[in-house]
């Protein structure tokens, strides 16, 4: 029972809260499966490392927050910002994204080329 529990709350840890049902169910025969395929069931050890696992991943979604805030605090100074926010679809991310685009293109003074978008 325990290890059933250690398990849960492994998977429950890694998995988003908002919708990661999908993704607990994906982990579960991973985790399972690593008993087989090491020889032995995972350990406290394995709960420690999903621990660290978890927080650098916290650590990593506080920095692309931080990153974003300030791009969306720069983009406000460009009034072509505010415009492209106001096409339906058009976020922050898209909208900084396409003023990015579109002064590398004029800088250039090259024809459009889609590929570029993919970049």
């Amino acid at each position: 029972m325990q290890q059933r529990n250690n398990v849960s709350r492994a998977i429950y840890r890694l998995a988003p809260h908002n919708g990661g049902l999908r993704q607990q169910r994906r982990l579960r025969p991973i985790w399972e499966a690593a008993g087989q395929s090491i020889g032995c069931r995972p350990g406290p050890a394995m709960a420690l490392e999903a621990e660290l696992v978890e927080e650098a991943m916290k650590s990593v979604k506080e920095q692309l927050d931080r990153v974003e805030q300030a791009i969306e605090q720069l983009a406000e100074g460009f009034e072509e910002y505010r415009y492209l926010k106001s096409i339906p679809g058009f976020g922050p991310y898209v909208a900084a994204k396409m003023l990015v685009i579109a002064w590398t293109l004029m800088k250039r003074k090259e024809p459009f080329n889609p590929a570029f978008i993919q970049s």
